[in-house]
């Protein structure tokens, strides 16, 4: 997991981080793994907006646990595809629900935007409405930026 601040960023020219302009350099996500991009304000920390990438359902569940009280206002899911160039599949979540009693790999359930029912770690529909215990539902929260 890792956490972007201006001391990670590349040489960015001065005109543009007073636009507010940030980039990655680069970011390697080994394919066996799904991968997510969190974006969180937490409270306590004068509502800084973080943004972190996250590569295991334990990861996961412990940084959302940590934010409660705070709001998580982005939540996508990465996984490679199957075969030799492996892309990768996006798919925004609105909620992440775990079930603590199954093993890492299969604990976490995920609702997806304008849909009903939960769908499991390989995001396919279950019969259950809900499992286990809501960790996070992404907020309707605006970001303003100066």
């Amino acid at each position: 997991m890792f956490l972007t601040f201006a001391g990670l960023e590349g040489h960015v020219p001065s005109r543009a981080l007073e636009a507010g302009f940030q980039y990655w350099d680069a970011a390697v996500l080994p394919a066996p793994v799904p991968w997510y991009l969190v974006s969180v304000i937490r409270k306590g920390k004068g509502g800084r907006h973080e943004t972190l990438f996250v590569a295991s359902e334990s990861m996961l569940v412990d940084l959302l646990n940590e934010v409660q009280g705070g709001s998580v206002i982005g939540l996508v899911k990465f996984d490679a595809g199957s075969g030799s160039r492996r892309p990768w599949k996006m798919t925004e979540l609105s909620e992440v629900w775990c079930d603590a009693r199954l093993p890492e790999g299969t604990r976490l359930f995920f609702r997806l935007p304008g849909e009903a029912t939960l769908r499991d770690a390989s995001l396919m529909l279950t019969k259950d409405q809900q499992r286990g215990w809501l960790l996070a539902k992404v907020s309707d929260v605006e970001v303003l930026t100066a």
